[in-house]
């Protein structure tokens, strides 16, 4: 037996996850400091991460991204012995996904803020449109969205499924993304929930079609629309946006500091989502199975 397939065998599927959060975690500072340097960024100032522009920021997330891809290709490579692609980037019907995730997350902002004008809680106070910002925060989010759902869904939910029943899979692979938030600004109660029910809607696809188009879909359209939409702070940060959103009174409702992840209303939209997602990707699978079994 070759030495790489002795490696994939002997490591048990909780050392990889933990050795690649780590090694993602060291790599990821590196290329952090370097994309530090290459944006202009301060990093003696201890407050710097409060004044980063939003060139800055894609610089860095960027330089994250690609410490992801290599981390994920080595460990995929050398330690699963699989390729990276085939992590969920198959493209037959990769468009309905697209679709499928930009809808849910427009349906759960739109709803949830139109709940929040109804009752008081928000009001549009103004409304301004910067192209510029719209597209450069629109690929800060793709960035983002890529990193996290290729570790998350892509490399850990799936080597969790290998192991263990696909709904812990989701629930652990869940409180792990969870988990790599909390030292976000403004982090509450809700704010701690609707992040576990978030990693629970963003892998519900994934246990039965293991595709990360939909999930890539779902968070880029989730942060772009709720932030530089919006105007709400995203997971406790703020950009700007395109509505200002102000708030009489920040309560559990409109979420408050941490935006839109913090309020009931989010938890409540949420729960619905995962609902029907888990339902419409089982019958989808069911349905696939069915077909294949019928035309043998």
């Amino acid at each position: 037996m070759s030495t790489k397939n002795n490696l994939s065998s002997e490591m048990p599927v909780w050392a990889r996850i933990a050795t690649i959060i780590i090694a993602f975690t060291m790599l990821a500072g590196i290329f952090h400091v370097f994309g530090a340097l290459i944006a202009g960024i301060d990093l003696m100032n201890l407050q710097f991460i409060n004044l980063l522009t939003l060139d800055q920021l894609i610089v860095l997330q960027v330089s994250g991204l690609f410490a992801c891809l290599i981390i994920t290709y080595l460990y995929r490579k050398y330690i699963d012995c699989q390729s990276l692609f085939s992590l969920g980037f198959a493209l037959q019907g990769y468009y309905k996904d697209l679709l499928i995730g930009f809808i849910i997350a427009l349906s759960v902002l739109g709803t949830g803020t139109l709940i929040l004008i109804g009752t008081g809680n928000v009001h549009i106070s103004g409304i301004q449109f910067d192209f510029r910002f719209i597209l450069k925060s629109f690929f800060l989010y793709l960035i983002v969205s890529l990193t996290e759902e290729l570790l998350i869904r892509g490399y850990i939910l799936n080597n969790l499924m290998s192991s263990i029943n696909k709904y812990w899979a989701l629930i652990i692979s869940s409180l792990i993304f969870c988990s790599m938030h909390f030292l976000n600004s403004n982090l509450s109660f809700f704010g701690i929930l609707n992040l576990f029910l978030a990693g629970i809607m963003l892998g519900s696809s994934y246990i039965f079609i293991k595709n990360l188009w939909f999930p890539i879909s779902l968070h880029l359209f989730w942060n772009f629309i709720q932030g530089p939409v919006l105007g709400y702070n995203v997971s406790g940060h703020r950009l700007g946006s395109f509505i200002e959103l102000g708030m009489e009174q920040k309560n559990i409702m409109n979420g408050g500091n941490f935006g839109f992840e913090g309020s009931v209303i989010c938890s409540l939209l949420s729960v619905l989502s995962i609902i029907f997602l888990i339902g419409y990707y089982r019958k989808k699978t069911t349905d696939i199975y069915c077909y294949e079994k019928t035309s043998q």
